[in-house]
């Protein structure tokens, strides 16, 4: 019998690890030392310390290399413990609310890449 899956992701996504800055409305505090964990055409996921509830936007500054950064606004959809002992608290599900499609485009050509290449496992 075929397993049911109760996924409500739309998109295929691709491992990575990436550094991220974090800036959090209302407040405007801003962390470094967080990271993508996976992304798709839709969103990411973070490793963060970061304490944002579900519905908090988000203004994330990714870093491909050191001098190249991918800026996007994104939308927390869900958020729970760390569940794979990354040593940081949280686990976040953003949505993409804001980022310029050739930025977007190079984000997940760079995570598409590293999976081919096999440099993060899923």
């Amino acid at each position: 019998m075929p397993k049911i899956s109760h996924e409500k992701r739309s998109f295929k996504r691709y491992p990575v690890r990436l550094n991220v800055g974090l800036r959090t409305e209302p407040d405007g505090s801003y962390t470094e030392g967080d990271f993508v964990e996976n992304v798709s055409v839709g969103g990411m996921k973070l490793a963060t310390e970061t304490g944002v509830n579900e519905g908090g936007m988000l203004y994330c500054n990714i870093r491909l290399s050191d001098a190249d950064n991918i800026e996007t606004i994104g939308k927390v959809v869900w958020t729970r413990r760390d569940r794979h002992h990354t040593n940081k608290e949280r686990e976040l599900g953003i949505k993409f609310i804001s980022i310029k499609p050739v930025d977007k485009f190079r984000l997940l050509q760079y995570a598409y890449q590293q999976w081919l290449e096999g440099t993060v496992k899923d």
